[in-house]
């Protein structure tokens, strides 16, 4: 929540320039409608749905690929999170069993001010929700589980963490402090 009493959920798009780069609203029958950016058209890389749910990838495959692993990517993941829940505990519900081949931190965010950052691999999955208190992710995990002793961190990564960390751990956040970290 900012000082403004708004809760924000920003993200930037850096991930690849190979990317759909389309902004669609999907409409199904027997699911929530929802507008994102599409990942080979059938998938989201983020998004937010008429029950007002947010989804959005924080980064993908941060450490070594998962190799050899049953299961969906990322971008399976999000979609149907985004047609078939409504709060931050449904998603959190729906994701903990999914069979994911991939590593992913997600930010998930609610109508009611409920927020959740997940860190997933096939193999664990830890959760860190906000308590009224900011939730940020860049390209590497942070959460006890996914991250290991071992895991490496690219520099670039860590440096936009400690930026966000440093910006978002003041008193008072506002909406022109979000949009500086999202353009900095």
């Amino acid at each position: 929540l900012s000082k403004d009493g708004n809760m924000y959920v920003g993200r930037n798009y850096e991930w690849s320039f190979e990317d759909d780069l389309t902004l669609v609203t999907s409409r199904s029958n027997g699911r929530y409608a929802h507008t994102g950016f599409s990942l080979l058209m059938f998938g989201r890389l983020d998004g937010m749905n008429e029950k007002g749910l947010v989804v959005t990838m924080a980064a993908g495959n941060p450490g070594p690929p998962p190799e050899h692993k049953p299961g969906l990517r990322f971008w399976v993941l999000i979609r149907a999170i985004l047609e078939q829940c409504a709060t931050v505990a449904e998603a959190v519900e729906l994701t903990t069993p999914f069979p994911l081949a991939f590593n992913l931190n997600m930010l998930v965010a609610d109508r009611n001010g409920k927020a959740v950052l997940i860190e997933k691999t096939p193999d664990v999955q830890a959760l860190k929700y906000s308590d009224n208190t900011p939730l940020w992710s860049t390209n590497h995990f942070t959460l006890d589980g996914p991250r290991t002793p071992d895991t490496k961190i690219m520099r670039f990564s860590q440096v936009r963490y400690d930026l966000i960390k440093k910006t978002l751990s003041r008193d008072s956040i506002s909406r022109i402090d979000i949009i500086k970290i999202l353009t900095s």
